[in-house]
């Protein structure tokens, strides 16, 4: 957010340089989320869930289930990241959040997987962004992803 445009070699992280740490990342799973206009043009596969104390045992289990990288991006690289007039999060962060929480379609089971959370922003995102007569479009890459793993625990 604070990267000026009079100097992006000092205040701004290159493409090639985001993938290069996103690569020296050596976890199983990992989740990068950018929020912010223009995004989508930064895809190439960003922290833990915090977990409360006291959690059984399969809940943590189910959690650390799978493998993958996976990448999601609130907008096209030629769209704008909308934050709604009055909101306190961008369009995307307010659907994401609630996707966390699980207001979306899940199985059931108690938890939010990746699927879950990209299933409710892409259509929750572009749905209101349409209503301000203007365009979103979250996007949503993976490799080497071997199942749909989970990333919360569903709120309800």
């Amino acid at each position: 957010y604070d990267a000026s445009l009079a100097d992006l070699a000092t205040t701004a992280i290159r493409g090639d340089q985001m993938t290069a740490l996103l690569r020296a990342v050596k976890a199983g799973r990992l989740l990068v989320i950018f929020d912010s206009c223009h995004s989508g043009g930064a895809v190439d596969p960003k922290a833990p869930t915090d977990l409360a104390h006291g959690l059984r045992d399969d809940y943590y289990a189910g959690l650390a289930q799978g493998r993958g990288r996976v990448v999601m991006a609130s907008s096209l690289p030629e769209e704008e990241s909308l934050i709604l007039k009055g909101a306190p999060n961008s369009l995307f962060t307010t659907h994401l959040l609630a996707a966390l929480r699980g207001a979306g379609p899940t199985l059931g089971d108690g938890y939010v997987r990746v699927f879950d959370l990209f299933r409710h922003v892409a259509r929750q995102v572009p749905a209101q962004a349409r209503r301000v007569h203007r365009q979103q479009t979250p996007i949503f890459k993976a490799t080497a992803m071997e199942e749909d793993f989970a990333v919360a625990l569903a709120s309800h």
